[in-house]
């Protein structure tokens, strides 16, 4: 069985929608650190807490250990989201969705985006913000559109050469490059969008409403 896990930020709350939808029973739910105060927000707990714990008052954290498994770590070569998908993984969990990744630090979210290439072959990784959804990709995708939907692609490592169907523009064995060509803002027109990708790695950039209402379309 695909294991199902949701990581909580120290971005920006996400709106009660995306709340209601991942943080569900059956989910594993893990706190960032920081994240931990969107927990709080909604009056909900994390399955687990783990980061260096450098982001909590001293008198909530001291609160939650007593209830919730605590896991510091306090190396600081590596975020407190690396932390936590590095945790999930070594305990076989195959789908991890960031909420609270994106916020007002760019550094934080520039991070974020790294790991979406850093552990894209591992599992399947992405970010869900209040307005969008990033994944990265580095082989041939089927994806579940919604006709009209905003679609974006940009290469975030190497070169990827790539070819799509089922976009308005279509891209024909393009080179995509960080900094030269990419695919802004193109539009699914249909139920089924491909995207073939070879020789780097692809960011998938949706709109979240219509990947809400297709994702469990099979």
């Amino acid at each position: 069985m695909n294991r199902i896990a949701v990581i909580i930020g120290n971005g920006e709350l996400p709106v009660k929608r995306l709340w209601n939808t991942f943080l569900v029973e059956g989910n594993y739910k893990v706190s960032a650190d920081g994240g931990l105060k969107h927990f709080l927000h909604y009056g909900s707990v994390p399955d687990l807490l783990i980061g260096d714990l450098d982001s909590i008052p001293e008198a909530i954290l001291d609160k939650y250990m007593a209830k919730v498994k605590t896991v510091k770590i306090s190396r600081q070569t590596d975020t407190d989201m690396d932390k936590a998908i590095k945790y999930l993984l070594k305990r076989g969990f195959k789908d991890i969705t960031l909420l609270a990744a994106t916020g007002k630090r760019l550094d934080h979210f520039l991070a974020n985006m790294g790991l979406l290439a850093k552990y894209h072959n591992r599992a399947a990784v992405r970010i869900i913000s209040n307005h969008s959804v990033i994944q990265a990709y580095s082989s041939s995708t089927m994806i579940n559109a919604a006709p009209g939907e905003t679609i974006s692609l940009y290469a975030i490592s190497g070169s990827p050469v790539v070819s799509t169907s089922g976009l308005q523009y279509l891209l024909m064995q393009d080179i995509l490059t960080c900094g030269g060509k990419e695919s802004t803002s193109n539009i699914a027109e249909q139920e089924r969008v491909t995207i073939d990708i070879s020789g780097g790695i692809l960011l998938v950039v949706r709109q979240v409403n219509p990947y809400l209402r297709t994702r469990i379309r099979k």
